[in-house]
């Protein structure tokens, strides 16, 4: 069975920095962690040991951040109101050998994220 923590200070937003970069292969800042809620999965059994994570986003849409800053304000004013939508970003799982999530636990994952969106 899996628990989900919420990851407040600097030492775990960094350390989920490094675990989204080896394992989900995206770069992501801290400062766009700092404005967003940042949730990982662990097992009951050793917390210590992060499953998987991903990134509850109200105030910053990095799918977006692509765009031309007319295009990206067009696309939010018409369909993406900032105080009706949430991006769900930087979804990865643990990779290393005998800390890998089982498949159900990958079903978890996913299904915590959607419930936090």
């Amino acid at each position: 069975m899996l628990t989900t923590k919420i990851l407040k200070t600097t030492e775990e937003l960094n350390r989920f920095i490094t675990m989204q970069l080896e394992n989900g292969g995206a770069e992501v800042t801290l400062d766009y962690l700092l404005q967003a809620q940042v949730r990982v999965l662990c097992r009951k059994s050793n917390p210590d040991i992060w499953i998987g994570g991903y990134v509850i986003s109200i105030n910053q849409k990095r799918y977006l951040d692509v765009l031309p800053q007319d295009t990206r304000q067009a696309i939010e004013d018409k369909y993406l109101p900032p105080h009706k939508t949430a991006e769900i970003s930087c979804i990865w799982k643990n990779r290393a050998p005998h800390q890998k999530p089982k498949g159900f636990e990958v079903a978890q994952l996913y299904w915590f994220a959607l419930q936090d969106g």
